[in-house]
C-alpha cells in the first residue's frame, strides 16, 4: 500500500522538484567548466569540454 502511494501520488507531485535539482546541478557543473577555462586551468577544462561535446542527432 505504501509502495503504491509512493509511485502513483508522491513521486508524480515531487517531480517538478526533481527535475529543477537535476536543472541546478547541471548549471552548476557547467558554470565550474567556466571557471576553469577562465582560470587558465586547462587540463580541467579541456576534458570536462571533450566530454560534452554534442552528440550527433537525428538528421546528421
Amino acid at each position: 500500500m505504501a509502495i503504491q502511494t509512493l509511485f502513483e501520488v508522491q513521486l508524480p507531485l515531487a517531480l517538478s522538484t526533481i527535475m529543477a535539482g537535476v536543472n541546478q546541478t547541471m548549471i552548476l557543473a557547467l558554470s565550474m567548466v567556466v571557471f576553469a577555462a577562465m582560470t587558465r586551468a586547462s587540463d580541467l577544462g579541456r576534458a570536462v569540454t571533450s566530454d560534452a561535446s554534442p552528440l550527433p542527432g537525428p538528421c546528421e
